[in-house]
């Protein structure tokens, strides 16, 4: 099943977005890597918000405009299908708010976010720790 939703190249050149898609800065609520820019795409299924850092993209997340079941799984399946490049999903965690799974090459982490708007997002492993580095100084 196809869906008409973009899909994106975590790590790719973020100027070529910028260049294909009409973008819409945005400021986060939260942001721990200052250098890091956040972009909108709207889509009539999805909220589409893009992070780039150094350059390139780093995280994408789908916010989407549905609540019937079916169509997010049926959603959910067909992303994480696409963003899925020489490695396998795997390490799936339920916390009760979201389903998490780490890439087998552990370059990329997959959320499903369910417990208030459906949300799925793809992140850099980079961009994970380089957060962590500076939320929590003292654990390096």
């Amino acid at each position: 099943m196809n869906f008409d939703i973009p899909i994106f190249t975590l790590f790719s050149d973020f100027s070529k977005l910028q260049e294909t898609y009409h973008l819409k800065e945005y400021i986060p609520s939260v942001n721990f890597i200052k250098e890091s820019k956040h972009y909108v795409l709207e889509n009539p299924l999805a909220n589409i918000k893009l992070t780039e850092w150094n350059g390139r993209l780093h995280e994408v997340n789908y916010t989407l405009n549905t609540q019937d079941k079916l169509q997010i799984k049926q959603i959910k399946q067909f992303l994480f299908s696409k963003y899925q490049h020489d490695f396998k999903w795997e390490a799936e965690i339920d916390n009760g708010f979201g389903e998490f799974y780490e890439s087998s090459n552990q370059s990329i982490l997959g959320i499903y976010a369910y417990s208030l708007e459906p949300t799925i997002s793809f992140l850099s492993n980079e961009s994970r720790e380089e957060e962590t580095r500076r939320r929590f100084p003292n654990l390096n």
